[in-house]
């Protein structure tokens, strides 16, 4: 389990396409619709590796900044504090 500290560092993202990178920064949290249902990410994160369908991410700035990239297929790689994110775009 993570402690408060790594919990609210919070995450470095990157999302890359074939076209190059959509998105780098830090983000309080990600939601992504995973081939079997929506996973939400936080800081401290047990790491996992998912496949992604058709859905849009939403990249969590803060209580009011989001950012909302539409994806038609993609793969997910999560670590303790930073998501990798390989898409096709939409």
């Amino acid at each position: 389990m993570a402690s408060n500290n790594e919990k609210m560092s919070g995450l470095n993202v990157v999302v890359v396409a074939a076209k190059g990178i959509v998105f780098e920064g830090s983000a309080h949290s990600v939601i992504v619709p995973g081939k079997n249902g929506i996973l939400g990410i936080y800081p401290g994160h047990t790491k996992l590796m998912s496949l992604l369908k058709a859905g849009n991410i939403e990249i969590r700035k803060g209580k009011e900044s989001v950012e909302e990239i539409p994806i038609a297929s993609g793969l997910v790689q999560i670590n303790r504090e930073s998501i990798d994110i390989l898409i096709n775009e939409k």
